[in-house]
Formats: C-alpha cells, sequence, structure tokens
C-alpha cells in the first residue's frame, strides 16, 4: 500500500486535469469569510447535504491544519490506499483470501483519477465497503445492528461524494442480497 500511494508523494505535480479547480475550491470555501478576498461578495456556502462536499469539506477541515496541497495528497492517498482495503474488507466478508485486493492498486490511477474526478474515484472504495459491511449485516447476527449502523453511515458517505457509486451500489447489494445465505436468529 505504501508503495502505491508513494506517487502521490514524489511527483512534483499530479497528473490531474480538474485538479486546479478542486483546489481553488476548496481554497474559496476555506476563506469564504476572509474579507480581504472578493469571496465573501460572490460566492456563498449552502447549508445542504448535496453530492461532492464530501471532498470539498474534507479537503478544507485538512487544510486547516496543512497546506492545501498536502492536505489534497493525504486525502487522495487515503483513495488509493482505500480501494485495495475496502476490497479486502468485502473479500473477507465473503470468505475468500483477501491478498488479491492488492492487485486493484493500479486502479485506483485510471482515467477517472487522470482526468481529475476526484469525487467518483472517493466514491468507489466507499461503495465497495458499503458491500462488504451489507454482507456483515446479512451474516453476523450478534453484531447485526453495529453493521446496520455502519452500512448507513457508509451510504451517507457514498451520497456525500458522488451519487454515480449509488448505480453500483444499486446492482451490487441485489446480488449480494439474492446470493448470501443469511442464518436465522
Amino acid at each position: 500500500l505504501l508503495l502505491g500511494v508513494l506517487p502521490l508523494w514524489v511527483a512534483r505535480h499530479l497528473p490531474m486535469v480538474d485538479l486546479p479547480q478542486h483546489l481553488h475550491l476548496i481554497s474559496v470555501l476555506h476563506r469564504l469569510d476572509d474579507p480581504t478576498t472578493l469571496y465573501p461578495e460572490f460566492f456563498a456556502a449552502r447549508n445542504e447535504l448535496t453530492p461532492y462536499l464530501g471532498y470539498y469539506y474534507l479537503v478544507s477541515g485538512l487544510n486547516w491544519l496543512l497546506p492545501l496541497e498536502m492536505a489534497n495528497r493525504l486525502f487522495l492517498s487515503a483513495y488509493v490506499a482505500g480501494l485495495p482495503l475496502s476490497l479486502a474488507f468485502l473479500l473477507r466478508a465473503l470468505g475468500r483470501p483477501t491478498w488479491p485486493s492488492l492487485l486493484a492498486l493500479p486502479f485506483a490511477y485510471g482515467d477517472s483519477f487522470a482526468w481529475g474526478f476526484v469525487n467518483y474515484c472517493a466514491s468507489l472504495p466507499l461503495a465497495v465497503l458499503c458491500c462488504g459491511l451489507f454482507l456483515r449485516t446479512l451474516t453476523d447476527g450478534p453484531r447485526r445492528r453495529a453493521w446496520a449502523a455502519g452500512l448507513a453511515g457508509c451510504l451517507v458517505a457514498v451520497l456525500l461524494f458522488h451519487v454515480q457509486g449509488f448505480f453500483f451500489l444499486g446492482l451490487g447489494l441485489r446480488w449480494l442480497l439474492a446470493t448470501t445465505h443469511v442464518p436465522g436468529d
């Protein structure tokens, strides 16, 4: 996982087309009330739960502790490591070996990453994690409520990053429900 994340930290500039726009929007969110800028005059925060806010608010929050570009690299590192980790969790929930999840690491740097579709990319590990949590909710009777609470929170997180993850979940969760033996309790 460390070697998979390493390119994000050794590259001087990340090869992502939309990254400048994302970083500018985060900068605006971070300094929305700054009277030394024109931001308060032209921008306003909406207090609604909408897709994309997960990435922007999370990196903006990290920006209070770290420089913006470093905060973004930390977020991207969590995404790149999160893809194989969420797949490992799903594989374990399916009773399969977890090592094949490392084979997903190169896919974290796919076409969507290059275009800078960060919100969509970040929703994918969360959607896979939802599948694992759904399986645990079905199969682990004694801790069903805890797994269901985690699933609910994870579903909200998917929504906060990108709604397209729900298309995958609409198919994946139905498949898991149809193919999973649920022990009676």
